[in-house]
């Protein structure tokens, strides 16, 4: 039984999520909760007005601009969270963290991605992305995922509920709940749940903001990662691509000279 939460500003990608789901979910119970979102709360504070709603066990947060392309995802998802050990499932994350702010998908070969992605350049065309490392056939354990979908269930939601306080708009939250159970539990990118996003992802100034507040908060905790025998020179690398992805992102961004440099001191 399983709650599907959505955070909703475009009523069309709604309803075609809604029937989407229907045709997709296979032989179980659900129900979608709709919380009406255009710009008046942050995304945690949305997902946690959904879930206190929620009747089932199994909670899923999912942007609405997706479509599920597996049919019987549903008894896939909770297959993956009955596992005692499974804090959270997705379709997109990372076995890497640093300390310096970034996004998930900077740390590659650490990565592991399964989305159909459609892009906004019309001379190029949706395409099924993946990025494993190993084999597809099996989860592959990460650190953070990436918010398009993250499934979990109440228990842990209740435990480590979405940080609206700290998060007030809709960046950040994703890798933040990532990293608040992953302190307990495992978290697992999967390849038995399939869907298409509509949209890129846009990362600006208000992004800039959170990931920094997310390598604040975490301080103690970073770096993060799940790793098996993660050599000193990979670690390296790791940590100078995130310190030359922050320093090209402050200057992209606009922040002015003497911000940039005290920021980027400031993770040094």
């Amino acid at each position: 039984m399983i709650s599907i939460v959505i955070s909703s500003y475009q009523p069309k990608y709604f309803e075609a999520l809604v029937k989407n789901i229907a045709q997709t979910i296979g032989s179980v119970v659900y129900e979608v909760i709709k919380i009406d979102n255009p710009g008046i709360m942050g995304i945690c504070e949305a997902y946690n007005k959904g879930a206190k709603q929620a009747q089932y066990s199994y909670l899923c947060f999912v942007h609405e601009d997706v479509l599920f392309h597996t049919n019987g995802w549903g008894l896939n998802l909770i297959s993956h969270l009955k596992k005692p050990d499974v804090g959270a499932i997705g379709v997109a994350g990372s076995a890497y963290k640093s300390y310096i702010p970034s996004t998930w998908s900077l740390y590659k070969p650490f990565t592991a991605i399964s989305i159909i992605q459609n892009y906004k350049n019309l001379h190029k065309e949706s395409e099924h992305v993946t990025n494993h490392p190993d084999s597809i056939n099996s989860p592959y354990e990460v650190v953070t995922l990436d918010g398009v979908f993250i499934g979990t269930t109440q228990t842990n939601w209740e435990t480590h509920r979405f940080d609206e306080k700290t998060f007030k708009g809709f960046h950040g939250y994703d890798m933040d709940f990532s990293l608040q159970l992953v302190q307990h539990k495992k978290l697992y990118v999967v390849f038995d749940i399939l869907l298409e996003h509509f949209s890129e992802g846009n990362p600006n100034r208000d992004w800039m903001s959170a990931a920094i507040e997310v390598s604040d908060k975490w301080k103690k905790h970073l770096p993060r990662y799940c790793i098996t025998n993660l050599s000193e020179k990979e670690k390296f690398n790791l940590e100078l691509k995130a310190k030359m992805g922050f320093k090209k992102r402050l200057k992209g961004f606009g922040y002015k000279t003497l911000n940039r440099k005290l920021l980027y001191l400031k993770y040094l």
